[in-house]
């Protein structure tokens, strides 16, 4: 059973593969990769390796109040999650993360708590780039980017605090 399931999965994966390249304008493409400053591809890969193992770090801190588990097992799943989660509208998918972590050895519940709290800090993290818009920005729109901040940040406390109870 597991044998057709995978290679169903395979088998979608080429055929997507194969949609999404019939698509392409090859010359288009061409004159594109041709022309793109490979720098800053690599930088801008570098960004995106450093920003998830910051997210891995930061999760792993947050599974590792319940049970240790290594770096590159949390980052394979981070990474498969955040690649599920951007099929999904509002990242609802990011949940799928937890069905390794049971082979893990980590419940269902407890999983799910970890991505909603992960989701919590990156909402404070946009919230806290937002003040570097500061200047640029009318008065109101600073009050409530201040009333967000100190919202999202009171939520988190609280909920921290009762964090290793469970």
């Amino acid at each position: 059973m597991k044998i057709r399931v995978r290679y169903f999965l395979v088998l979608a994966s080429v055929l997507l593969l194969a949609y999404l390249l019939a698509q392409l304008d090859l010359s288009k493409t061409s004159a594109a990769l041709a022309n793109a400053n490979y720098s800053l591809l690599f930088a801008a890969l570098l960004a995106t390796l450093f920003a998830m193992g910051a997210r891995t770090m930061r999760w792993k801190f947050l599974l590792d109040e319940r049970k240790k588990i290594g770096f590159w097992q949390v980052f394979t799943v981070q990474c498969a999650g955040i690649a599920a989660s951007n099929f999904s509208p509002g990242k609802a998918l990011e949940a799928v993360k937890v069905i390794p972590l049971k082979k893990n050895g980590f419940s269902y519940d407890f999983g799910l708590l970890t991505v909603f709290w992960e989701r919590s800090f990156d909402v404070l993290v946009i919230t806290s780039f937002a003040f570097l818009a500061f200047p640029f920005l009318n008065e109101t729109i600073k009050l409530a980017i201040i009333l967000a901040f100190g919202a999202v940040a009171v939520v988190m406390a609280l909920m921290l605090r009762h964090f290793h109870k469970i």
